[in-house]
């Protein structure tokens, strides 16, 4: 594969889990939140079309939302919670009641992903990397296949999370 260039250790700790999980649902939260503002407006304008008309359709239709809009919420930030708990529980109980390790090496040519506990090794081309982004403490590199590499960024043993950064998009732009 070439030269190493990149080496990050990551441990899936509870704390890595909930970061990552609350990353990728904080877009979602935005379009639950602009729902619920749009049903209030919705319901304001309702009282007011039912104040000089004597018509409470609107009214109706704005409660109807914002009920719709509320159960959404409800289930959305319960599935938040379930989500972080069994990817926790799912990869602990993988690896024997241990939390995953993933080691991340990146050469010229691609990427190696090794867990340590288990010696499972894969490979993969860089064609298949279609964004990375950065959270507080994590980067976070998507695949076409709607996989997810996470680093933790103070974990880099060769480069940096910066170093990578750049490297993966020029890469991505050479594409």
């Amino acid at each position: 594969m070439g030269n190493l260039l990149f080496e990050c250790q990551t441990q899936y700790s509870k704390e890595i889990i909930n970061e990552y999980v609350n990353f990728y649902y904080k877009r979602s939260k935005s379009i639950l939140i602009l729902m619920i503002l749009i049903s209030i407006l919705i319901i304001i304008a309702g009282i007011f079309i039912a104040a000089f008309n004597g018509d409470n359709q609107g009214l109706t239709v704005g409660l109807a939302i914002f009920l719709l809009a509320g159960t959404f919420a409800l289930i959305f930030f319960r599935n938040i919670k379930l989500s972080k708990k069994t990817f926790y529980e799912e990869n602990s109980e993988n690896n024997n009641g241990e939390e995953i390790v993933q080691v991340s090496q990146f050469f010229e040519s691609g990427i190696i992903r090794i867990n340590p506990l288990n010696g499972n090794k894969y490979e993969y081309p860089y064609n298949i990397i279609t964004e990375i982004t950065e959270s507080k403490n994590l980067l976070l590199i998507r695949t076409k296949a709607k996989q997810v590499f996470i680093l933790e960024k103070t974990k880099f043993t060769v480069g940096n999370a910066e170093g990578l950064m750049q490297f993966i998009e020029t890469v991505l732009d050479k594409e």
